[in-house]
């Protein structure tokens, strides 16, 4: 049983019939700025903590580039437990642009347009956070982890209900 990407009208549908929680995976301050209206905020990753050189020197090149320096939240599963209470009960995961785990490219071009083609950069598909949460979650033991298609971006686009806190 893989992971299901699912698309903006199917997660709408089981949010609003309380079939599912909704996770926003984005850094709190995203989340308030605007979310997916009945979802909740577990972020997966955190600001960076550590006080060693390379967690120093990393803070300082991202402040150069104007980039917050952030890093994965160990306690990122058991936050969602403690969220969904249940790791069988359905959580559907999503950060700001959703990642995709499609490896083919489908392209207008008469010769693409029937079997789209293969493309090397997108082998394991579009890396995004909350693929990333999705695998962590599978492997801390929930056994009904979706991820939101185009994530919140998408959402927006499609003019779904959002919410600012």
């Amino acid at each position: 049983n893989g992971l299901e990407s699912l698309p903006t009208e199917k997660v709408e549908d089981l949010l609003a019939g309380g079939k599912a929680t909704v996770i926003d995976v984005r850094m709190t301050d995203q989340f308030e700025a605007g979310h997916i209206k009945g979802s909740v905020n577990v972020p997966m990753y955190r600001d960076s903590t550590g006080n060693g050189f390379w967690d120093n020197a990393k803070r300082i090149v991202n402040a150069a580039l104007l980039i917050r320096s952030t890093e994965r939240d160990p306690d990122f599963p058991d936050k969602v437990a403690e969220v969904i209470k249940d790791k069988s009960k359905p959580v559907i995961l999503y950060c700001g642009m959703g990642g995709s785990m499609e490896t083919k490219i489908q392209s207008q071009k008469e010769m693409y347009a029937k079997n789209g083609f293969e493309d090397v950069d997108k082998s394991f598909g579009r890396e995004s956070r909350s693929l990333k949460a999705c695998f962590e979650l599978l492997n801390a033991g929930f056994t009904n982890v979706k991820h939101l298609k185009g994530g919140f971006s998408t959402w927006k686009y499609e003019k779904r209900p959002v919410e600012s806190a």
